[in-house]
């Protein structure tokens, strides 16, 4: 082993020399490794094992070069779904995605883009829309429950949310690489309602349930690269059908169903009011009439108190920004008689968000809102006060009530779903998938992670904005159903700060370990079974592999003293990691139990068929020079011996030659001969000394003398021995 590693307790160790220059390294759906090449002279995924064994798994023209390169194991088939870097002049003209078969032909998938710069691929892990997680720090009434939700990548940013009458909860998307809205209905199940272009985009978007069918509002918002405007109905085949009567209103915010099925309610903060549409045909109403007084216009959020027959909105005055500072103030309104009069007024400095109304439930009846700055969920009294109900949530939007329940629902920080009350129902998982599902890769040319669903030629981008711009390596935290990736800095086309990031949901990354200054992270992988869960990432600046990630305070050495480390992977069983080092030339194999070495399977000149070996000491582990004990062997019989070979590796750099000979019991030397040599594994120039005598020798035992015992290999497999091959014939 390299001198100053240093290995967890009950691990063991293994380094093996490549017999050229390897990249990325994977497990297939057997879990057997396979490493692929990075040699101008190779193109093959080679097969190999802790015991040394090596051969070629596939061999094919989209493996050839030296640039990055990587695959899953398909569930479906045979073969690899493999990204390909596009890098000519490192031998290699091929870019993109590619099913690779076992014979080593390939077919390239055709994406929406070009991808040249692919570097790694994931497997889908999981196809539900939403997942369960925790939040900490939340503060919540006593007696009652909290479900966090999170959006998976299959579902990506969240946008704003409403509720049917009967409990059903509908999500909408919120990203220019998302078009989606999904329901959630009363027993926990998730399932997407509708997928169409209107859903596109970064915008306010609000929606309502009116006859059974979801009507959505739309802000015209060309700078955020969405046209659209209006309201629009979706129906469950998928079509959708506009009320062509707004047309003419451009910022459209919220929207609520008016009482007993009455059309609804909707705010414009550029055609200032709070109207009322009956349907798809009449012309919408203004509920202020501004003859009898200014309309606060900054309207946003509604909300409908049904005890009292009550209409509220949010004028949501923002110092600052494009809402400007009036008219009116920050606060809520009550719409009564064509006048808006204010309600509640928020303090200095302090914005409120959303606004909705319960009319039974865990929470009280009463008029509800946000706190931006402090994540607080606010109940309003008749007077205008405000009492916490909920204390700590990261970056709340959006709020809505249960109809059925009066449980509260908040969209959070873009990614979470929180509901908070009495009796939540869970919610239902899909079965983990057993065919292939989707896969996530990273293209560091086209700057993004990305996400490929099964069957699909439309990949979708799962970052929006603050794009790293030299994502590489993926890692998924099964554990957490997280995604993170390697970002490395430099000259084109790479940029940006070095590190792990975090790619949330809500399609922004999140640095969460920051390389040294001028140097790059190498490799990033998921750890579980023997080793933590956690993340594990290589610093070859540092020659050591850190751990990681949720829990992690700040990131620990996991192994130090290893040569220059790179990429790594774990094996499904979670058993061994497989980790490249030395700049590709050695692979080094850690794991509770390795198994039991091979044999060193010498490439030496073939002498007579009728040869055996007579005697082999080598292994394919570390090695270090000066034997620490003598090369001894037996002979049975007299034997002709035609072959007698010396391993030098000497630290990488070989060595000319000498002689090699052989001593028997009484002292009589039997040559020395001087050697031919040849390279050893990974090119190390005149590694193996060799002769080839053909001389008989007696029966008895004998020593392997060698003349630069200084640079002889040996190591502790073979107890110190000099490492020596004999091939012979009995006579």
């Amino acid at each position: 082993m390299p001198s100053g590693l240093t290995l967890p307790a009950g691990m063991q160790a293994r380094l093996f020399e490549t017999p050229f220059k390897v990249g990325d390294v994977l497990f297939d759906k057997q879990g057997q490794a396979r490493v692929f090449s990075s040699d101008r002279s190779k193109q093959e995924l080679s097969a190999t094992d802790p015991c040394g064994s090596w051969s070629t798994a596939v061999s094919g023209d989209v493996l050839a070069g030296i640039n990055g390169k990587a695959a899953v194991a398909l569930k479906s088939s045979e073969g690899y779904l493999t990204v390909v870097d596009y890098y000519p002049d490192g031998g290699n003209p091929y870019g993109g995605l590619f099913n690779l078969r076992p014979d080593g032909t390939s077919t390239q998938l055709k994406l929406k883009a070009d991808h040249a710069g692919t570097h790694d691929i994931l497997s889908l892990a999981r196809t539900d829309l939403l997942l369960p997680t925790e939040l900490t720090g939340v503060e919540i009434p006593a007696g009652m429950q909290i479900q966090v939700l999170r959006s998976n990548y299959t579902l990506g940013p969240l946008g704003s949310h409403f509720y049917a009458p009967d409990g059903t909860l509908y999500v909408m998307t919120s990203s220019l690489n998302r078009m989606s809205l999904i329901k959630l209905d009363p027993a926990g199940k998730a399932s997407v309602y509708a997928s169409h272009e209107l859903l596109r985009g970064p915008i306010w978007r609000h929606g309502a349930v009116l006859n059974g069918l979801p009507v959505v509002s739309m802000d015209y918002a060309p700078a955020a690269g969405v046209e659209t405007r209006g309201i629009y109905q979706f129906q469950p085949d998928g079509s959708v059908t506009e009320w062509t009567n707004m047309r003419s209103y451009a910022g459209l915010h919220d929207i609520l169903p008016a009482p007993n099925g009455d059309g609804v309610y909707f705010t414009d903060f550029e055609t200032d009011n709070v109207w009322h549409a009956k349907d798809a045909d009449t012309a919408p109403v203004g509920l202020l009439d501004p003859s009898l007084g200014e309309i606060p216009g900054a309207l946003a959020s509604l909300a409908y108190d049904s005890l009292n027959q009550q209409l509220f909105y949010l004028n949501r005055i923002e110092v600052g920004s494009w809402w400007g500072s009036g008219p009116g103030v920050r606060g809520v309104y009550r719409v009564a008689g064509g006048i808006a009069n204010l309600y509640a007024q928020a303090p200095e400095g302090i914005d409120w968000d959303g606004l909705a109304y319960a009319d039974k439930g865990p929470h009280g009846a009463g008029l509800y809102t946000l706190e931006r700055q402090t994540g607080n969920v606010l109940k309003i009294a008749a007077d205008g006060s405000t009492s916490v109900v909920v204390k700590g949530l990261p970056k709340p939007s959006e709020l809505r009530f249960d109809p059925q329940t009066g449980n509260l629902t908040v969209v959070c920080d873009g990614q979470y779903l929180v509901q908070i009350g009495t009796g939540l129902t869970p919610l239902q998982l899909d079965n983990t998938p057993t065919s292939d599902a989707g896969w996530y890769f990273a293209d560091f040319e086209n700057d993004n992670v990305w996400y490929l669903p099964a069957g699909s030629d439309q990949e979708v981008g799962l970052l929006d904005r603050e794009i790293p711009p030299g994502l590489f390596s993926l890692a998924y935290l099964d554990s957490r159903h997280e995604l993170y990736a390697l970002n490395s800095s430099g000259g084109w086309p790479w940029g940006g700060t070095a590190g792990v990031y975090l790619i949330q949901p809500n399609g922004t990354p999140k640095l969460i370990a920051e390389a040294a200054a001028e140097s790059n992270f190498g490799g990033l992988a998921a750890g579980g079974g023997h080793f933590d869960q956690a993340l594990f990432w290589t610093d070859p600046s540092r020659n050591q592999v850190l751990k990681g990630g949720p829990g992690y305070a700040t990131p620990e050495a996991f192994l130090t003293g290893v040569p220059k480390p790179g990429y790594l992977a774990f094996s499904p069983q979670g058993d061994r990691l497989l980790m490249v080092v030395n700049e590709g030339k050695q692979l080094l194999w850690l794991g509770p139990n390795l198994g039991r070495p091979t044999p060193m399977a010498s490439a030496t000149p073939a002498p007579s068929t009728q040869d055996q070996v007579l005697f082999d000491n080598g292994n394919i582990l570390a090695v270090f020079n000066q034997p620490t004990a003598p090369t001894q062997f037996t002979l049975a019989q007299a034997t002709l011996m035609t072959y007698l070979q010396t391993y030098h590796w000497n630290n990488a750099q070989g060595s000319a030659g000498g002689t090699i000979g052989l001593r028997d019991s009484t002292g009589k030397l039997y040559g020395p001969w001087p050697v031919s040599t040849r390279p050893g594994q990974g090119g190390v120039p005149n590694a193996y000394w060799f002769v080839e005598p053909h001389i008989v020798l007696p029966a008895g035992d004998y020593t392997v003398v060698d003349s630069e015992p200084a640079t002889w290999s040996q190591n502790s497999a073979n107890g110190g021995q000099g490492m020596a091959y004999v091939k012979g014939l009995p006579q």
